[in-house]
C-alpha cells in the first residue's frame, strides 16, 4: 500500500514545484501569498472627517506605526467645535505599532515559508490555517476595531495639545462621531488574495495525484 510520503502531491519534503497539477496549485497558492504581501504597500485605511481625509496609512505604515497625516495638521478636525484642542497637531504620535497587522504579516510569512521545508499536505494544511487566520485578523482590525482605535489616538493626540485648549467628554464624543474609517485598496488585495490562498490550499491537501508508472492501489 502506497504512503503519503510516496504519492505524488503527497508528502514528499519540501513540497516544492512536481506532483502536475497538485504542484501548481501549490504554486499558485504561494503567489497568492506573495500578492497578499504586496498589498501591504498599498493604502489598507483612510481616515476622514466630516469627508475630508485626514490620514491613508498602508499596512506597512499600521505595522510600524509609521503615520503621515493627508490634511494639514495644523487646520484641525474640519467642524471641531469651537475651543477645542486640535487632534491633529501631534496625530503622529498617537499611534504606534498595530499588532494585529503586524500578526498578519507574520502568519503570511510564516505559512509561506512552512509550505517549502514542510511535507507537501502538511505544507498545504499550515498554508490554508495560516492564510485563513491571517484573512480574518485583516478584517476584524480594518473592519471592526481600527475605528475605535482611530478615535482613542486623536483622543490622545488632544490631550497632548494642553489642558488648557482641551475638549470636553461632549465634544470629544461629536468629534468622534464625524470620523469615517473607510477600508483601502490594499486592504482589499491582501484579504482577497489570502481568501484565494486558503482556497487553493485546501484543494492541494486534499488532492492525491497519480505516480507514473507506479502500481495501482489495492486494500
Amino acid at each position: 500500500m502506497t504512503d503519503d510520503r510516496t504519492a505524488a502531491g503527497g508528502d514528499g519534503v519540501g513540497g516544492g514545484g512536481g506532483g502536475g497539477s497538485t504542484g501548481n496549485m501549490m504554486n499558485f497558492a504561494r503567489g497568492a501569498k506573495g500578492i497578499a504581501l504586496l498589498g501591504f504597500l498599498l493604502p489598507w485605511v483612510t481616515v476622514s472627517c466630516a469627508g475630508t481625509p485626514l490620514i491613508r496609512m498602508s499596512g506597512l505604515d499600521m505595522a510600524t506605526g509609521n503615520v503621515t497625516p493627508v490634511a494639514n495638521p495644523a487646520a484641525g478636525l474640519p467642524g471641531a467645535p469651537p475651543g477645542a484642542a486640535n487632534p491633529m497637531a501631534n496625530i503622529g504620535q498617537g499611534f504606534s505599532a498595530d499588532i494585529f497587522v503586524i500578526l498578519v504579516a507574520l502568519l503570511i510569512v510564516g505559512g509561506l515559508v512552512a509550505t517549502f521545508v514542510l511535507p507537501r499536505r502538511r505544507g498545504a494544511l499550515v498554508g490554508m490555517v495560516t492564510s485563513a487566520a491571517a484573512a480574518a485578523l485583516a478584517a476584524f482590525e480594518v473592519l471592526i476595531r481600527i475605528r475605535g482605535a482611530v478615535t482613542d489616538s486623536l483622543r490622545e493626540s488632544a490631550s497632548k495639545g494642553g489642558a488648557a485648549g482641551s475638549p470636553g467628554e461632549r465634544e470629544m464624543q461629536q468629534m468622534a462621531q464625524m470620523i469615517s474609517v473607510e477600508p483601502g485598496l490594499g486592504f482589499w488585495i491582501t484579504l482577497l488574495a489570502l481568501i484565494a490562498a486558503a482556497v487553493l490550499f485546501k484543494m492541494a491537501h486534499g488532492r492525491r495525484d497519480a505516480v507514473p508508472g507506479a502500481a495501482p492501489f489495492s486494500p
